[in-house]
């Protein structure tokens, strides 16, 4: 007994849910008015074969007339006397081949009220036109990267098609950083439209003050030209600053903007360490170098003039060309000794600032993308 209840509750769930879809509201059909297209000759060009080859014809050898019935609904039946073969389908129309005594032509689509066009006295070879429509309209919303809202519910991204009722509607697009648009649209049955909705960015600006000139400037790694004395409008949010000058330290910040506010950042660079390293290292040999041919100038003076001395003591008839060579390297020895000793001490100024800039590289901060700074340290 109890599965004869069980099996009587489910026959009536079924019976409801039945009753539940047979109760759906139909949609109805509506046309316009038959008319035929004077001096068209697509009926007579057009006209379909059968199987033979030959322009098909009614059961009565009568030619066809052409109705081109125009919708912007698909998935259709077309109910005439003539078979599938004439009829035709294209994008929003279908050629429909017809008798001069054909009197009906019904549309049947599920969920829809059968619809039976309106239909005026047909001649053979003759081209009509009916626009059908099923009362709906057509909105294209378009709002890149945008969310898409219809009467305060979401949709899509981007992009989305309705097919709505006649009727008021409310679309909305938003998006993260940028204004909220609203539009109020009113639709007819059978229109079609696009609705392009152009958002404005939330905006702040940006000034940099840097001490230094020419310097190359990046956000969000692209390149930014005439900013000196200028502010820069900028979408509200973090950003990325990027700086870069020949001789001195890259410098990066993140940094913040709000709307309608403007961001002031003052820079100041620092001159790149290892450059006056270069420098002074490159003074520093090159002072070194002359120390050590300078003084070699100068043994090779005192070396030479000391060996011309014994000469001289044994020389007789060359004595005066010797005695002359002698006061030659005893001219010379002091020039070069000083020379050195001037080389020498110039060695020793350049090597001291080379030792300098080489301390303060150790200690000079390199830019994070926070603007903090980390200790560098290079080894030569």
């Amino acid at each position: 007994m109890k599965q004869i209840y069980t099996l009587l509750l489910i026959v009536l769930i079924a019976s409801f849910n039945s009753v539940d879809i047979n109760a759906q509201e139909l949609v109805e059909l509506v046309s316009s008015s038959m008319q035929e297209l004077e001096g068209n000759t697509t009926a007579r060009v057009n006209m379909p074969r059968d199987n033979a080859g030959e322009p098909l014809k009614d059961i009565n050898g009568n030619n066809l007339a052409l109705l081109i019935i125009k919708h912007n609904f698909k998935n259709f039946i077309i109910e005439t006397a003539i078979t599938n073969e004439g009829i035709i389908r294209k994008p929003g129309e279908t050629w429909v081949w017809l008798s001069p005594e054909e009197y009906e032509v019904v549309i049947t689509k599920e969920g829809y009220i059968p619809f039976t066009c309106p239909m005026c006295k047909l001649e053979a070879l003759k081209t009509y036109e009916i626009s059908v429509s099923d009362g709906y309209a057509s909105l294209e919303v378009v709002a890149p990267n945008a969310k898409i809202w219809l009467n305060e519910r979401f949709v899509s991204d981007s992009k989305y098609i309705f097919r709505l009722k006649e009727g008021q509607y409310t679309v909305k697009a938003t998006r993260d950083k940028y204004h909220t648009k609203e539009e109020f649209v009113s639709l007819k049955a059978s229109e079609s439209r696009v609705l392009s909705i152009n958002m404005k960015p939330k905006l702040g600006s940006l000034k940099l003050d840097l001490k230094q000139l020419n310097v190359d400037v990046y956000i969000d790694n692209k390149r930014q030209n005439n900013l000196v004395n200028k502010s820069l409008p900028l979408i509200i949010g973090d950003h990325h600053l990027k700086l870069k000058k020949e001789d001195y330290l890259p410098y990066s910040k993140d940094f913040s903007v709000n709307e309608s506010q403007l961001t002031t950042l003052n820079i100041d660079l620092v001159k790149d360490p290892t450059i006056l390293m270069k420098k002074y290292k490159k003074k520093r040999n090159f002072w070194l170098i002359s120390t050590l041919v300078t003084a070699g100038v100068g043994l090779y003076a005192h070396t030479k003039g000391n060996s011309l001395y014994d000469d001289y003591d044994n020389a007789t008839t060359d004595a005066a060309d010797i005695r002359s060579q002698i006061d030659t390297y005893d001219t010379l020895k002091p020039i070069a000794f000083g020379a050195a000793g001037v080389c020498f001490l110039a060695y020793i100024i350049n090597g001291s600032k080379y030792k300098k800039a080489k301390r303060k590289l150790k200690l000079n901060p390199l830019y994070t993308h926070n603007g903090g700074g980390m200790s560098l340290c290079y080894t030569f």
